[in-house]
């Protein structure tokens, strides 16, 4: 019996960022060459590797399989806003993909067409403009949509409002599973907006009686139990007497106030700093979220990713490098400043 040959594999080289470009469909590197901007083609990208993931083709591709990808496009489940959001950033492509037939179904027939707003509203939303971001007030637009999409349902008027039948809402807010930060904004935005319908004496009942600061939900908090007084006086002691820079940073901490967890916005000439400290290390970046503008300070942290946690939007900026850690990543990394402590101060670089 002749020797077995023993069997060669020939090994194939990783195919290189070009190539895979390359293998891209063509429909699609079309619609890249002529996207208006970078989150419509972050957002692209990351729909084809979720039907990668699947073995999903656009032949394949249905209603469903689309409104699974807007409520979950990576591990995680993504807010409604969040996924309002991909899908007004994803619907021209796929309008694209239904006029050349690579899909069956038409994305306009998908389209939740927005609740259209009273006068009275439009009349409101006017007077912020000169005052607010485009940003705030799209948040405004979509807390009244919500919040007369709710009403009509029952045939309410903002003006008949008692304290009973509003009561329901705040019940149903929390059974749509929006977060604690989420509904903080919705009740604001109405109630500000109940403000303004009183002013011009279209209440019969007190906003602030229709919407109490008890309503407001409580937002998490990630802070350690305090000491005893005597174990805190102690504490501050052995700091004092130590020689270590550190044991004076912290002292420095203790007496400030920045305990463990906290976060701190700061106002240093022109600038809106933001002070952490987590795990024994004190960071500095920008205050003001590059998204909408909201404060992070107003925020909370999120030790999993290590991570500020941006109150409006629910956006991850992580702790030192201010690099935004959001899947997918709709807008820029926050800018983080060096932090230096020396004989007991914090230091900081503000770099122009």
């Amino acid at each position: 019996m002749p020797p077995v040959k023993p069997l060669h594999v020939r090994r194939t080289r990783p195919r290189s960022r070009a190539a895979v470009r390359l293998a891209l469909p063509l429909v699609l590197q079309d619609f890249l060459r002529t996207s208006p901007g970078r989150q419509t083609r972050l957002i692209v990208h990351t729909f084809h590797r979720w039907l990668g993931r699947r073995r999903l083709t656009l032949a394949k591709l249905t209603p469903g399989h689309l409104r699974r990808f807007l409520v979950r496009p990576q591990r995680v489940r993504v807010t409604s806003k969040t996924s309002d959001e991909y899908w007004y950033l994803l619907r021209g492509y796929l309008q694209i993909l239904y006029d050349r037939g690579f899909i069956e179904f038409d994305p306009e027939r998908l389209r939740r067409h927005p609740k259209r707003l009273p006068s009275l509203a439009h009349e409101f939303l006017a007077s912020l403009a000169p005052t607010r971001r485009p940003n705030t007030c799209r948040s405004f637009v979509t807390a009244l949509r919500r919040f007369y999409g709710w009403l009509d349902q029952r045939k309410l008027a903002p003006q008949h409002l008692t304290r009973p039948a509003i009561a329901p809402w705040f019940q149903e807010v929390h059974a749509a599973g929006l977060k604690a930060a989420s509904r903080v904004h919705l009740l604001y935005d109405v109630r500000a907006y109940l403000r303004w319908l009183s002013e011009r004496r279209r209440m019969r009942t007190s906003p602030d009686d229709l919407i109490r600061t008890t309503d407001f939900p409580k937002l998490p908090l990630y802070l350690p139990r305090p000491l005893t007084k005597d174990a805190d006086r102690e504490l501050q002691r052995r700091l004092a007497a130590s020689e270590d820079p550190r044991a004076w940073a912290l002292l420095l901490m203790r007496r400030t106030g920045l305990r463990i967890g906290e976060l701190r916005g700061l106002e240093v000439g022109e600038r809106l700093v933001l002070l952490a400290r987590y795990q024994g290390r004190i960071t500095a970046m920008d205050d003001s979220c590059n998204h909408a503008g909201c404060l992070l300070s107003g925020g909370w942290l999120d030790p999993r990713k290590r991570a500020v946690v941006c109150p409006c939007h629910e956006y991850c900026f992580e702790l030192g490098t201010g690099r935004n850690v959001t899947i997918p990543r709709l807008c820029a990394d926050q800018r983080a400043f060096p932090v230096r402590v020396e004989a007991g101060r914090v230091l900081l670089k503000l770099e122009d």
